[in-house]
């Protein structure tokens, strides 16, 4: 058969009464048009499948795709039109009757600005009713085709612009969807006409109401197979969900009414009092960024005051400590309305990933690396791309350091103003290019809660990282998502510094993770995976098993700490200030902060020369880091035997005198080799402190005379 002219999409849900009669009209009433059928059936549990199995086997036109679960309409519609090779696309209810002439009659409507037409019916709301265009009356026995040859005679050629084409029976030109994106599948059932009509209509498409082609549809007959309350919940769902939608683009409660949007007035959200993203996090989330945290508190840092700077939507922060022995811990805490999560041993990235992925309640997670530096509307454009393209359910960005498309090469800044700056130079020249690909790396991902909805979360197999993000986009794919780099939207990232901090070998983490991920997907052990790469494309055109591709979340976290809003507590250190005494680095960005960080930097060095911590395992004298760490092993050579843990307590404490103002000098008694008073001397320098000292108490001699 030579090419189809059209794609007739028809997606089926226990349709026996209809779908036949449905298909058998079709082909007569499309007799002289090069047409392929493509019926999806969403896990039907009567003789749909049959009954399309047995008219497909005398219409060689015809395909059936038959999923395992019942995916919704968007995502089934959009199954058939990812295989559709037409160029019109027709998404065709089961219970719909064509009449003879209908597709070319559509097509013929179609001008360059137009994005949809759809046919009148008897069945149908708004300004698709017949009634509306029709003179004469309608005999008992009248036809359908007699009905639409009249409505020919009368309104040959004539169609009126309307802000809503109902979804039962509407032709699209296939290069709309692949520029526009296809149907948005966060939406189960039904409002996927309404969110299509006003996607186009913003992209400054029309759609026409053909006066002059009938059709007759019988009504929803798919949603009578279910239960009333069940239709109900879903339909609810898929009309909140698009609300949020309507909200990432127009602004919380600054959304127009239907009446304006459509011209109807039955889309009714749920009110935004009683609405909640998730039981587990404010509603007004719309993002929800996970970070991820072991040691290197001045990058994670400079990333917190990033976000707090340049994130102008409502978000959540969720940080899973995992068991940093810096300050981290002491820090996190002082963030307002953070949500945070506390590893006792360090869980590795993906555990964590997932621990905050399963207390999020935002529309979208961002698993966002600590050792990055978000820019200006960053999250807005993000959220403006997935909401363009639904299609797509995990985003990232560029950046100056990741390997691969998202790459930056030109990328060339010597401050944090320079980041600012050269961000809102490549926004400048990217802005609106999103990017389809297969994959996006793992530093900055932004998922839709629908992907991790049907495939979970991250594989906890790959432990500190590497692979996962590749394995997740995979899985993504396989489910019927798409990956994209949304390329306006610049990102800075330093690389690497948790596995620099934790002396794990970056390139064997690499191998090791990659033998994981081979034997996963079964791929050759042939494969040079970092000179030729793998066939990614081949692994996402498996076909989807949630048994195979969905990772469970944990069944429960427990979130010890959240801070109440506009709260700074008294031990608040103060924050990084992104100022402009930075040094460039050409590999990873800035070697050194600001004054504030540099401070930081000093201490935390001071505190690894007093325990002797300063050299690698095959520099230094051998010890056990786990007692070192705690101040469980007496040192031959060091000036301290208090540990890393109770160092960074007594930095804790210090500093929390001198930024709440507590008056009266310092003191270490039970001196052994006197570590605590050089350190506490140390952060006096380091805060220019000159009206307090440092006193010492032997352990023998008691403590000084009062000078009283």
């Amino acid at each position: 058969m030579s090419r189809p002219h059209f794609s007739i999409i028809i997606v089926t849900f226990n349709s026996e009464s209809t779908i036949l009669d449905c298909l058998n009209h079709l082909v007569r009433a499309s007799v002289n048009e090069a047409i392929e059928i493509i019926v999806i059936d969403n896990a039907s549990s009567d003789s749909t499948v049959s009954l399309v199995m047995r008219h497909a086997a005398s219409h060689p036109h015809s395909t059936l795709i038959e999923n395992v679960d019942n995916l919704g309409f968007s995502r089934a519609a959009n199954q058939g039109i990812s295989v559709a090779s037409g160029d019109f696309v027709v998404l065709l209810n089961p219970d719909v009757i064509p009449s003879t002439g209908w597709l070319s009659r559509l097509a013929a409507h179609f001008r360059d600005d137009v994005g949809a037409v759809g046919p009148l019916s008897d069945q149908v709301a708004g300004l698709q009713r017949f009634p509306l265009y029709y003179q004469g009356q309608i005999a008992g026995e009248t036809t359908v085709d007699q009905i639409s040859d009249s409505l020919f005679r009368q309104n040959g050629g004539k169609s009126v612009e309307t802000r809503l084409l109902i979804g039962f029976c509407l032709m699209v030109p296939r290069r709309i969807f692949e520029t526009e994106g296809t149907l948005d599948e966060t939406l189960f059932l039904g409002n996927d006409d309404l969110e299509l009509s006003w996607r186009l209509r913003t992209r400054g498409y029309r759609l026409l109401v053909a006066t002059d082609i009938f059709v007759h549809h019988q009504s929803q007959a798919s949603f009578k197979s279910l239960s009333p309350e069940r239709s109900k919940r879903l339909v609810q769902e898929s009309t909140d969900a698009l609300q949020r939608k309507l909200e990432n683009y127009y602004g919380v409660r600054k959304v127009p009414p239907p009446l304006e949007l459509w011209g109807i007035e039955w889309f009714t959200p749920t009110p935004r009092s009683a609405t909640t993203l998730a039981d587990t996090a404010p509603s007004s989330a719309i993002v929800s960024i996970v970070v991820p945290v072991h040691n290197q508190l001045n990058y994670t840092r400079l990333c917190v005051e990033s976000i707090r700077k340049n994130t102008n939507i409502p978000y959540e922060l969720i940080f899973v400590d995992n068991d940093s022995a810096d300050r981290t811990a002491e820090y996190l805490r002082t963030i307002p309305d953070a949500r945070i999560i506390t590893n006792r041993e360090n869980a590795g990235f993906a555990k964590a990933c997932n621990q905050g992925i399963k207390v999020a309640g935002g529309e979208y997670v961002v698993l966002l690396n600590n050792d990055t530096i978000v820019t200006e509307h960053w999250a807005q454009r993000m959220v403006n791309a997935a909401a363009a393209f639904p299609q797509l359910g995990i985003l990232g960005p560029c950046s100056n350091n990741v390997t691969g498309d998202q790459k930056v090469a030109e990328a060339r800044y010597d401050t944090p103003a320079g980041i600012e700056e050269f961000a809102r130079e490549h926004y400048q020249k990217q802005a609106g290019q999103v990017e389809q690909v297969n994959k996006v790396i793992g530093f900055c991902m932004f998922i839709r809660r629908s992907v991790i909805e049907r495939i979970g979360g991250l594989d906890e197999r790959f432990g500190n990282g590497n692979f996962e993000d590749e394995d997740l986009c995979v899985r993504a794919n396989i489910a019927g998502y798409r990956c994209a780099i949304v390329r306006e939207v610049f990102i800075h990232h330093f690389g690497q510094r948790t596995f620099e901090d934790t002396g794990v070998d970056y390139h064997q983490a690499m191998r090791t993770n990659w033998e994981i991920f081979r034997k996963k997907w079964q791929l050759s052990s042939e494969i040079e995976v970092f000179k030729t790469g793998y066939p990614i494309g081949k692994l996402i055109r498996r076909r989807f098993n949630p048994r195979q591709h969905c990772c469970p979340l944990p069944e429960r976290v427990e979130v010890i700490e959240t801070l109440p809003k506009k709260t700074t507590p008294a031990q608040s250190p103060p924050a990084v200030q992104l100022t402009d005494d930075w040094l460039n680095n050409s590999t990873s960005g800035f070697e050194s902060t600001s004054k504030e960080s540099s401070t930081s930097l000093y201490l935390d060095l001071m505190k690894r020369c007093l325990a002797n911590w300063i050299y690698g395992p095959d520099e230094g004298p051998a010890f056990d880091p786990q007692k070192r760490m705690e101040g469980r092993d007496w040192p031959r050579i060091a000036h301290s035997m208090m540990g890393l843990k109770r160092l960074d307590n007594l930095h804790f404490c210090v500093e929390d005198v001198l930024t709440t103002g507590v008056p009266g000098d310092l003191i270490e008694t039970g001196v052994w080799r006197g570590g605590g008073t050089i350190f506490m001397r140390a952060i006096l320098k380091a805060y220019g402190v000159k009206d307090r000292c440092v006193w010492v108490a032997d352990s023998f001699e008691g403590l000084p005379a009062s000078k009283s």
